[in-house]
């Protein structure tokens, strides 16, 4: 500004440049704070460009053309004001000179003490820190907290003693008992819409003896990414960014591949290419048909095709219909209205609205209904393998959903509302097998205990144990004592331990919400409790809000068992098999592709059926 203000001709420029950044400021605050209280997430944790090209990633944020609209309206208005503000500023200054300079002072001076205030002053809030924290507006700029390296630095453990991976060469341990796996997963479902007027499909398939389904299922995570993960290596949820960077092959993936199993994902619903596409990779087929009635006829055409070559398959199908915008739902499954799905769709500027939250309510609703019908759909095609005992059929979701029960719509935001967390999870063992009622019901589960489940069923030769390769328990041979007293169900928040967020633990009928502050000398994780409730997330009392010894180190534990510090001390040789990721910067930038153990193996063949699909497949 000051070269500027040297040169005559330019002077006026020196005045327009602080006018614009002023007021890309005010617009970045306006659409940061909508979308965080709409979603959840702030904007800047997306490559906007990337998102605003990008039909799916679009959808998936419910950003309408309208919302576009409207921020660049607001853009529009606030420079025309500031405009004429400094247009008048402009001509008062040239009668009264010191206008002039106090403005400048002034503006000087408020925005120092502005932002030394929300400095020093938030970090001292102890009640919920982290909440109020995580939802200030363009925080990580304004406090200059943008990390150059993460928030806890690990690197995953390779190798023997450590997380088991494939190698080509390696001998892998196979399958005695080759039965198909079906994974149904619908995005988004929540836990409590799973009764008889929503989801009687559903409700009989788990009432059936060979059905496992505990009474309180927990997805891992509260955003699809690390529910995905989760499904797909048994693993807690904070193994997910260290994984995907290294891109550490699936265990149980490279155990059914070894086995001679075709792998196929067939999805309705995109996933981030930044960098989650690498778990699509894994597999022999991707298949994103254009909505998911379109699943239907590419599930026969691969089936037909097993049936020619004999092979057993792992089939993945994914389900977009219970997630926002929830427009997939048939005209006959709408019974709830108003809905959003209209003859003549109405335009809501807000998510506020009560009419648009009534109709996002009652589409959810129809959401499930339709979401039931998938199902129907799906065992009637594997019915007559399931019942012979050639199919085991899972279905579940990959998180929930909140309708303003706490005041957000969604499902983005580091908080741990049973809405958002308790998610349907049934195993269907198939071939006749009669469980007794507590083996079926009794005690809590979550999404990392499925591919142990499922290896007993299999059979596994030799055998591993799943403690050598998952974080999850076998709800088919753990005992359900020792089921009902587990207290190593974690739910992670979104990037963490990439970021400082919020995690959860649940034992028993407490949950503690609490977070990560760092790590001590000998890498015990430092843990703040923010809040202790119960399974209905009231609040307990004092003496129980502070997370147990006990619990802390045993998540400790279980936190270094497949992972390690990226940085090692001075002379000291890095853990066995670590894999230096050397990946600096926030989890939202995309990494560049590391060298690590991989699947032997062709790449997937990807397949997109439509032709107005709005993106093209990963490559």
């Amino acid at each position: 500004f000051t070269l500027l203000a040297l040169r005559p001709r330019l002077r006026r420029l020196a005045g327009v440049a602080p006018l614009l950044g002023a007021t890309a400021v005010t617009v970045a605050v306006y659409v940061d704070t909508t979308v965080f209280k709409d979603h959840g997430v702030h904007f800047y944790e997306f490559d906007l460009v990337a998102l605003l090209g990008n039909a799916w990633l679009a959808r998936d944020l419910g950003i309408r053309p309208q919302d576009l609209a409207l921020a660049l309206s607001v853009a529009g208005v606030t420079l025309v004001l500031e405009t004429a503000l400094f247009v008048t500023l402009r001509r008062v200054v040239r009668s009264r000179p010191w206008i002039g300079t106090w403005s400048v002072a002034g503006l000087v001076l408020l925005a120092t003490s502005g932002l030394g205030l929300y400095g020093v002053f938030a970090p001292r809030v102890t009640t919920d820190r982290s909440e109020l924290l995580e939802s200030l507006p363009l925080r990580p700029v304004l406090l200059l907290e943008e990390r150059a390296r993460p928030h806890l630095a690990v690197v995953p453990r390779l190798g023997n003693g450590a997380y088991p991976v494939p190698r080509p060469g390696s001998e892998m341990p196979l399958v005695s008992d080759r039965k198909n796996v079906v994974f149904f997963l619908a995005d988004g479902f929540r836990a409590d819409h799973l009764r008889p007027e929503l989801a009687q499909g559903l409700l009989d398939f788990a009432t059936r003896d060979d059905v496992i389904a505990p009474a309180l299922a927990l997805s891992t995570g509260h955003a699809t990414e690390m529910g995905f993960f989760v499904l797909l290596y048994g693993l807690d949820a904070y193994h997910y960014h260290p994984f995907t960077l290294a891109r550490v092959a699936a265990f149980p993936h490279g155990v059914l591949r070894a086995s001679g199993y075709v792998t196929a994902f067939v999805s309705g619903s995109r996933l981030n290419k930044y960098p989650t596409d690498f778990m699509a990779e894994a597999f022999d087929q991707v298949l994103y048909p254009r909505d998911d009635e379109e699943i239907f006829p590419l599930v026969q055409e691969f089936l037909k095709e097993r049936r020619a070559d004999g092979k057993p398959y792992f089939l993945l199908l994914f389900f977009y219909t219970p997630h926002y915008p929830f427009d997939s739902v048939k005209p006959w499954n709408r019974r709830f209205e108003p809905s959003l799905i209209e003859a003549e769709r109405r335009t809501f500027f807000s998510f506020d609205d009560p009419r648009f939250q009534v109709r996002a309510r009652n589409s959810y609703r129809n959401s499930v209904i339709q979401t039931d019908e998938f199902f129907r759909r799906t065992f009637t095609m594997f019915r007559s393998d399931y019942e012979a005992g050639r199919t085991a059929l899972l279905a579940t979701s990959d998180h929930g959903t909140e309708f303003w029960e706490h005041g957000l719509f969604g499902h983005g935001r580091s908080t741990f509302w049973r809405e958002k967390i308790e998610v349907p999870l049934l195993i269907g063992l198939g071939g006749g097998i009669s469980l007794s009622e507590e083996m079926r019901r009794t005690g809590s589960a979550s999404l990392k205990d499925v591919w142990p489940t499922l290896f007993d069923l299999l059979g596994m030769s030799p055998r591993v144990e799943p403690e050598l390769w998952s974080d999850g328990l076998s709800l088919l041979t753990t005992a359900p004592d020792r089921r009902a007293a587990r207290a190593d169900l974690f739910v992670a928040g979104r990037y963490f331990p990439w970021a400082d967020r919020p995690n959860l633990l649940v034992a028993g009928d407490h949950k503690w919400w609490f977070r990560v502050s760092g790590l001590g000398p000998r890498g015990e994780l430092r843990t703040e409790t923010l809040r202790a409730t119960n399974l209905l997330d009231d609040a307990v009392d004092d003496a129980d809000t502070k997370l147990p010894r006990e619990m802390a180190a045993g998540l400790a534990r279980r936190f270094w068992h497949f992972l390690a510090p990226e940085l090692t001390m001075p002379g000291q040789e890095p853990a066995n098999g670590t894999v230096r990721a050397g990946v600096a910067g926030s989890p939202r930038q995309r990494p560049r592709r590391l060298p690590a153990p991989w699947l032997p193996g062709p790449r997937p063949t990807y397949c997109s059926r439509s032709t107005s699909s709005p993106t093209a497949p990963p490559t």
